[in-house]
């Protein structure tokens, strides 16, 4: 048993105090193996190495893949292309069309901190989040210059990207998810409220969740008629990656996003 629980090499010879497995039948254990196949104190610390914990920053990134969606606004349609550097810290968020160019810093577990997005027209749009409860935003347009820092009264998230924003959300066994977003016409900061309607077929992507949001309660634009900003969104319920995005309504340009799969 003791031999199946470690199976070291007859070079390596370790002595260890009994007061260090007191308590631990597994540990003394695997002392009591290593002392009995060991001639070399000094590859002490190779057991130890190999028993340590692998510091977080050593831990190789996950990589993800590359997504790409097809978007029209009214009569204009484009195709963006996004992609994604990771690291122990975060994620880069790189989202390239030819109407704009974006890059977005994202923690670990997807809290966004930073938006960037340069416009062909010459528009730029900086959104920051300070803190938990204010976001600082920079909008230039020609002689346009909006620059303002938001407080957040609810201690909502910040989402910006539903193509990828609600990932946690949606794979998530929660029905409701209220969060903040930054208009980018005016950069007014919105509060919603996102809600799971069930689930259904697509063709093309097959099962899919389905979210509808509306303007939260205690925003004022809760006083216009809900059909004013309908948005419906289906997503995938492996990834929480969107698949299919409808928004708009009778004073909001219409709006719709498709998942394009990578043979596109």
């Amino acid at each position: 048993m003791i031999q199946s629980l470690c199976p070291v090499p007859q070079e390596l010879h370790i002595h260890v105090p009994a007061s260090s497995t007191e308590g631990c039948p597994r540990m003394a254990a695997i002392w009591q193996c290593v002392d009995s196949h060991s001639s070399q104190p000094s590859s002490k610390e190779r057991i130890w190495e190999w028993m340590a914990p692998v510091p977080a920053e050593a831990a190789p990134a996950v990589q993800i893949e590359p997504l790409s969606f097809a978007e029209e606004r009214g009569s204009f349609a484009m195709k963006t292309n996004w992609k994604f550097e990771t690291s122990s810290s975060g994620v880069l968020v790189s989202a390239n069309s030819e109407k704009s160019q974006s890059t977005s810093t994202y923690t670990t577990d997807w809290a966004i901190q930073e938006f960037h997005e340069q416009e062909v027209d010459g528009k730029q749009s900086d959104y920051r989040l300070i803190d938990a409860r204010h976001i600082e935003v920079k909008i230039s347009e020609g002689d346009r210059l909006i620059r303002e820092t938001h407080h957040l009264e609810k201690p909502f998230p910040w989402i910006q990207h539903m193509e990828i924003g609600l990932k946690n959300f949606i794979l998530s066994s929660e029905k409701e998810f209220p969060f903040y977003v930054v208009l980018p016409n005016n950069g007014e900061v919105v509060p919603l409220i996102a809600k799971k309607m069930g689930e259904e077929e697509i063709p093309g992507f097959g099962r899919v969740v389905v979210v509808e949001t509306a303007i939260h309660p205690s925003s004022w634009y809760s006083y216009f008629p809900a059909k004013l900003f309908p948005n419906k969104m289906c997503f995938d319920p492996q990834t929480g990656v969107l698949r299919t995005l409808v928004a708009g309504g009778a004073i909001t340009e219409k709006r719709t996003i498709e998942f394009l799969p990578a043979t596109h």
